[in-house]
Formats: structure tokens, C-alpha cells, sequence
């Protein structure tokens, strides 16, 4: 039979003999009561150590599912708003170029598109509003006054990119979206990123 480690064996020794001089109610010496109290102390470090451990781990990937979620609850966002969009503040240029925020004009209603019919349009803006990514429904290009929908929280220090790549179809842009989290799961990194394009039906995205 294979034997453990030769620390373990004896603390096991050191066990069964402090067992029995309790049973027999002999005094145990000062070295004996000394070792007791060392290796009491060593399991009770041990097994906090690992409740610490287990408990940080569980939040950091708590932590990690819920940035993953607003990562994902973005980018949807912001291609089915692109779907229906009909005018750009400012195009891209066609040679490449990449911005922080987008601002476009599209549907109110997203699932109810009416090209003939401007009066339901909203002018929605993406951008980084005290340090959250948030979504901006305004009436007007000027997007100064309007309601703000919070996609990633500033807790995340999120970070967007709008990207026209040269020889893409001009309808189409590259977004990155980054965030970090503040607890870092093993395995893991303290930044993640999405990518992902968003396509524009009815008009070009590069001028």
C-alpha cells in the first residue's frame, strides 16, 4: 500500500497518541500541548483559507456572467436599432476610420419600420455618458436633451469603438466593446472584449 507524505504521518501518529492520553487522563507535556496547539491552528487556517478562496472565486465568476450579459445586452442593442436606420449624423470615411460614439436617425418602434413615414423616427446616439455605455433616444440631431438607457455600468470601465474598414461593404461596421471586471476569476484576464458588425439596410454607413 502507498504511504503519504511523511508531515502527514506524523501528525496522524501525533493525533491518535494525543487520543489516547486523553482517554487514560494522563497530563500531557508542554511540547505535546504546544504541537496540539499548532496544529489546530493549522487546520483552522487551512479551512478558511479555502472558504476565502471558494468565496472569491464564486463572486469574481458571479461577477464575470453579469459583465458577459451586458457585453452581449449592447451589441444586441445596437444592431437591431442600426437595422432600421436612414440617416447618420456624420459618415466614415470610405479609406477606414473609427469613432467613439455613433449617432443615427431610426425607427421609434424598431419592429415596426416606416420608410415612408419620419414623424416616428428617433435620433439615438451610443456613447460613453459618466463613464457608463449608454444609449441615448433623442427627438433631434443635436441629441442634447433625451432619455439615457444604461447598456454597461461604469463599474465595468467599458470602452467602445465604431470601425469602417477599407474593402468591407460600405453598409457595414466593425464594434468593439471592452470592460474589466474587478474580480478576476482563475484562469481568467481583467479585460474582456466583444467584436461583432453592425449592418445598416438602408444606407451607407461610409461617405
Amino acid at each position: 500500500m502507498a504511504q503519504g507524505p511523511l508531515w502527514g504521518r506524523k501528525l496522524m501518529l501525533l493525533f491518535f497518541k494525543l487520543k489516547n492520553k486523553l482517554k487514560s487522563n494522563r497530563a500531557m507535556t508542554l511540547v505535546e500541548l504546544l504541537l496540539t496547539l499548532i496544529l489546530v491552528s493549522g487546520i483552522i487556517l487551512l479551512v478558511t483559507g479555502s472558504s476565502i478562496f471558494f468565496v472569491n472565486q464564486l463572486q469574481a465568476n458571479l461577477e464575470r456572467s453579469s459583465l458577459h450579459s451586458q457585453l452581449n445586452f449592447a451589441m444586441d442593442d445596437m444592431k437591431m436599432r442600426c437595422v432600421s436606420a436612414v440617416a447618420l449624423e456624420d459618415g466614415f470615411n470610405s479609406s477606414g476610420e473609427n469613432k467613439s460614439q455613433l449617432v443615427f436617425q431610426g425607427e421609434a418602434d424598431i419592429y415596426n419600420v416606416t420608410l415612408n413615414d419620419l414623424t416616428d423616427n428617433r435620433w439615438y446616439k451610443y456613447y460613453l455618458s459618466n463613464s457608463n455605455l449608454v444609449v441615448k433616444s433623442c427627438t433631434d440631431l443635436s441629441c442634447n436633451a433625451g432619455d439615457e438607457d444604461i447598456l454597461i455600468e461604469a463599474k465595468f470601465k467599458p470602452g467602445v469603438g465604431f470601425f469602417y474598414d477599407q474593402h468591407t461593404p460600405t453598409n457595414l461596421l466593425r464594434v468593439v466593446l471592452t470592460a474589466q471586471g474587478n474580480k478576476i476569476p482563475v484562469g481568467g484576464s481583467k479585460e474582456i472584449s466583444k467584436e461583432g458588425g453592425i449592418r445598416f439596410w438602408f444606407i451607407d454607413a461610409a461617405r
